[in-house]
């Protein structure tokens, strides 16, 4: 198999976040994937290519759009290679693959049929099963905890010492930003919060001191810790399992649907991935999302169209 993949240069993004999940990511995760880097502005393109160009009689090929979270790192594409060859049909397949530049714009997107199918964090697919008629594909759990971080050698040594300070999260829409607003807020913390958009900016801004803590996953503290050096504590952390959820708008093709679901559920056996074990949705499976991220989905609700 040969493919090639297209993208812009990152000279932004250094190290990425799996939960946002979501987170991050997560997780998700993500089966026949060719993902983005983080900052995730521009198209990315794969084809699979047949060893002659000229064989004739080939099937057409279908253009298939693939919604990849803002939030996928990009050796996602390397691990997820390794699927194409168990989807049937692979060589008359085009895979592009499309983000955004942030989570907003990823959902307003989705909403306008940007993607063929897309992966989402539950809260973010959650709502747009529910109120704009996407459908549930295959899910799988992860778990991506969010700490509340600040410098090892300053006097913050608690929560209650981030009050009337200046906190740093990622992108507004984001899981880890909600849940760790929402928990400062319930311990009657006032502060001042900036947004960086990706994770490893917020550690940044905690370790140059421009921040006084920061709100981030558990990934990328494992991520960073060559870059960290222990000069980071964490203040608290936050419990946080959720889903991945590989998600289609209604019009979707129903054969392309069980090919998608085919390779998500064969690459149960991989030892390259994400998500420990993809699944077919059960009946109940939107309104135990919904009642799970109903934090989340309110949140996206105030932010977001509703039909």
């Amino acid at each position: 198999m040969q493919f090639t993949a297209l993208q812009q240069p990152n000279t932004q993004a250094k190290y990425h976040s799996f939960s946002e999940c979501f987170t991050y990511i997560c997780c998700l995760v993500f089966g026949i994937l060719i993902s983005l880097s983080s900052h995730a502005q521009e198209t990315t393109t794969l084809k699979h290519l047949t060893p002659d160009n000229n064989i004739q009689n080939q099937a057409p090929i279908k253009n298939i759009s693939i919604g990849t979270p803002p939030w996928v790192s990009s050796h996602v594409a390397k691990l997820w290679a390794l699927h194409l060859d168990n989807f049937d049909g692979a060589q008359h397949l085009n895979f592009k693959l499309h983000s955004a530049i942030n989570y907003k714009e990823y959902i307003l997107k989705s909403i306008d049929n940007a993607f063929d199918v897309l992966l989402a964090p539950a809260y973010m697919a959650a709502y747009l099963v529910k109120y704009h008629n996407f459908q549930i594909l295959c899910q799988g759990p992860y778990q991506s905890d969010i700490h509340i971080i600040a410098l090892q050698d300053s006097n913050t040594t608690n929560i209650q010492k981030l009050n009337e300070r200046s906190i740093g999260f990622p992108d507004p829409l984001s899981n880890t930003s909600i849940y760790g607003q929402h928990y400062l807020e319930q311990q009657g913390i006032k502060f001042k919060k900036h947004h960086y958009g990706r994770h490893d900016q917020v550690v940044s801004s905690v370790l140059n001191q421009s921040q006084s803590a920061g709100v981030v996953v558990q990934q990328i503290l494992t991520n960073l810790k060559p870059v960290i050096n222990g000069r980071l504590q964490s203040l608290h952390r936050i419990k946080s399992k959720s889903s991945a959820l590989m998600i289609a708008p209604s019009h979707i093709d129903p054969a392309m649907a069980k090919r998608i679901q085919k390779v998500l559920l064969q690459s149960n056996s991989s030892k390259t991935k994400f998500v420990p074990t993809w699944s077919l949705p059960n009946p109940n499976s939107i309104e135990k999302h919904y009642q799970q991220e109903h934090l989340l989905i309110e949140h996206l609700k105030q932010q977001l169209p509703i039909k």
